[in-house]
């Protein structure tokens, strides 16, 4: 669950968890410590965390939660070089409780809050590297449409995004919003996918939606 998918100009895919890779890609951590692997890792190889550090799926204490995200922010802020860590919609609580948010620590928010506002200089909404664009959830047509977003192309989508602009807190009906479409910190593809297609030439990599190993690739261009 949580995995990675890979979107190119006509397919998006599920990615398992590899270490194989010049550059390695961390999906939804929700304290599961999955970057613990990486902690010995000493080439030089990028490093992409695609966000969402708490709200677990299992039963974590609010003490082991300050921690593994203290840990987290302590160890990419000091291997800042090659370490991006991306926010997802899990993160936006604990930077503004007015935003809608699923799940949460109600007790310990101010704890947890404090570390995203002591690290929030290595925090971002974007990434890219060559031709592949990373954000937590994907950047959908249908949000650049919906939004009137057209002059957003892969050059400057990133600073766009990064500069938290309105339109990164639009959710939709199908995770509980009220919006027509999702922001990168919300799409989903059982939600938003089916009638879009990757709005820009290159390839997307992101997290945020659940898919079973066994998914297969979707066709957004049909």
């Amino acid at each position: 669950l949580g995995g990675v998918l890979l979107w190119n100009s006509k397919l998006f895919h599920f990615l398992d968890f590899k270490l194989n890779m010049e550059t390695i890609i961390v999906p939804d951590d929700h304290l599961r410590g999955l970057w613990r692997k990486l902690i010995n890792d000493n080439t030089d190889r990028t490093i992409i965390c695609l966000g969402d550090y708490l709200d677990p799926y299992h039963l974590v204490s609010l003490e082991d939660a300050i921690n593994g995200l203290s840990d987290l922010f302590e160890w990419a802020e000091a291997n800042s070089h090659r370490v991006k860590l991306l926010q997802g919609n899990h993160c936006q609580y604990y930077r503004d409780p007015e935003k809608y948010c699923c799940r949460h620590y109600v007790h310990g928010r101010e704890q947890l809050a404090q570390l995203y506002k002591e690290y929030s200089h290595i925090l971002n909404f974007a990434y890219k590297e060559n031709n592949a664009i990373f954000t937590h959830a994907g950047i959908t047509d249908k949000w650049i449409q919906t939004y009137d977003l057209q002059f957003l192309n892969e050059d400057n989508v990133v600073d766009y995004l990064n500069s938290e602009p309105d339109t990164l807190w639009k959710i939709g009906r199908s995770r509980g919003g009220r919006d027509f479409a999702s922001c990168p910190l919300w799409a989903c593809w059982y939600g938003d996918w089916p009638w879009v297609k990757n709005p820009f030439n290159c390839t997307q990599i992101f997290g945020h939606t659940q898919l079973g190993v066994d998914q297969p690739a979707h066709d957004v261009t049909k």
